[in-house]
């Protein structure tokens, strides 16, 4: 008993590729579980009393009662397993649309916690079957946790003697210092994106920076070479919506209008300013406006999975999942300099909101504006992101731009396993890693060191 994983899906995996999932029902709760199982990597089908297939697990939003189609389905030795008995169904469709919160720190994952309580029943009703559970891994290489990298820019010229920099741990202290440089060694504060670039292909990564197209006439200057810059570096560039675009779409059309100016493409994605949102108006005009996702549905002064996911998921309205995918952003700086932390309490947070990830194999989706990135104004905040940089190093994380986190996230979903030669299961797509649960309980797959 224990998982077999195929690194180059040409593993034998014995009976694996019969071991398929049937989805019926139609509507909200069918939807709930389909994204469910997307997110755990568990391959299925939609299915009907016409369906020709053997399924030995039937997937319904609720017991049948011995409905005749349900009967059919199952005619060959399969079970029905009602998602109403094994999850809390109701409150998942709440979350995943954007309906069930209390704004407050949320350290949890509990779509997740739901999804892992699905996966263990359909596990140990296959195992009883004996048929193992396939499972498309979450991340390249077995990486156990995803991390994307995301910077802000509200501004480009940031004043050194801001309240913010006052009231900040050691603020006040370092002004005769910063007004020495700023005088006589005429520094500017604030732009910081060259010293953020540098940080991280050091470290091998890239990010996400998220633009405005309207910044003041003093910033001007700095947005031409803020728009060099991120076009030679290869670093992903989203759309950081400033007006009331969350709401209003033809001033969203405006602003992706006025990016596509500014780099020569339109954007993939949008983080609204000061994390505006109107559920589920802003997702409906995002995805009317052709964007992939959005990474703004969290709160600005609370930390942790607004939603209660820590992976990629496609919000719901009207029964139905929105074509476009939300990116659970779960750490801030801002927020930790709204509430005046210092070093110790950012490591904590940061370690609460790690550690669901982790345990979750979730993505870790973080913001650093670059005008707090600044190792003369905000030298914690400096040192707390390298920090973080080391970590995901030494940790193994898949770190990637918010665009390739999504682009993977949409072939994962779409890979299906299927058999070759009779008793093999093979990937599609051959980079999406396999894993093959065999027997009912739940165990780890193995460390890529």
């Amino acid at each position: 008993m224990g998982w077999k994983l195929t690194g180059d899906q040409n593993n034998e995996v014995g009976r694996a590729a019969l071991a398929r999932v049937g989805l019926a029902g139609q509507g909200a709760e069918s939807e709930v579980l389909a994204e469910m199982l997307d997110h755990q990597g568990i391959v299925y089908d939609r299915v009907t009393p016409e369906s020709k297939s053997r399924y030995p697990v039937i997937l319904t939003p609720a017991r049948s009662g011995g409905r005749d189609e349900i009967r059919t389905l199952l005619a060959h030795g399969g079970s029905e397993i009602a998602g109403t008995e094994v999850v809390e169904l109701g409150r998942v469709q709440k979350l995943l649309s954007g309906v069930d919160e209390t704004p407050s720190d949320e350290f949890t994952a509990f779509v997740n916690e739901q999804e892992e309580a699905l996966l263990l029943k359909i596990r140990a009703v296959l195992a009883e079957q004996g048929l193992p559970l396939e499972q498309k891994w979450f991340w390249p290489g077995f990486a156990k946790a995803a991390c994307i990298l995301t910077h802000d820019l509200d501004w480009l010229v940031y004043s050194p003697y801001h309240k913010v920099v006052l009231r900040s741990p050691g603020g006040l202290a370092r002004q005769p210092a910063l007004l020495y440089k700023r005088v006589v060694s005429r520094v500017k504060f604030g732009w910081n994106v060259p010293e953020t670039i540098s940080a991280e292909t050091s470290a091998g990564f890239k990010s996400s920076f998220f633009v405005k197209t309207k910044y003041e006439r003093a910033e001007q200057p700095r947005l031409a070479e803020t728009v060099r810059l991120l076009k030679n570096s290869g670093a992903d560039v989203g759309l950081h919506a400033a007006r009331a675009s969350y709401r209003k779409e033809e001033s969203l059309r405006q602003e992706m209008s006025e990016f596509n100016e500014m780099f020569g493409h339109s954007p993939n994605g949008v983080r609204q300013h000061i994390l505006k949102f109107e559920v589920p108006k802003t997702w409906r005009i995002q995805a009317s406006c052709g964007l992939e996702f959005d990474a703004t549905f969290s709160h600005t002064d609370h930390f942790g999975f607004r939603a209660g996911v820590c992976l990629p998921y496609r919000p719901l309205a009207g029964g139905e999942r929105l074509p476009i995918t939300e990116l659970p952003t779960s750490f801030m700086d801002w927020t930790y300099l709204h509430r005046r932390y210092d070093r110790r309490e950012v490591a904590a947070t940061l370690k609460k909101v790690t550690d669901t990830v982790e345990r979750h194999h979730g993505v870790l989706v973080v913001n650093f504006h670059n005008t707090y990135l600044d190792r003369n104004v905000f030298p914690d905040i400096w040192d707390d992101y390298l920090g973080l940089l080391e970590y995901l190093k030494s940790e193994k994380y898949w770190v990637a731009t918010a665009s390739e986190c999504v682009a993977w996230w949409i072939r994962r979903n779409l890979a299906r396993p299927t058999p070759e030669g009779g008793r093999v299961a093979k990937v599609t797509t051959s980079d999406i890693p396999l894993l093959v649960h065999e027997g009912p309980g739940l165990t780890e797959p193995p460390r890529v060191m």
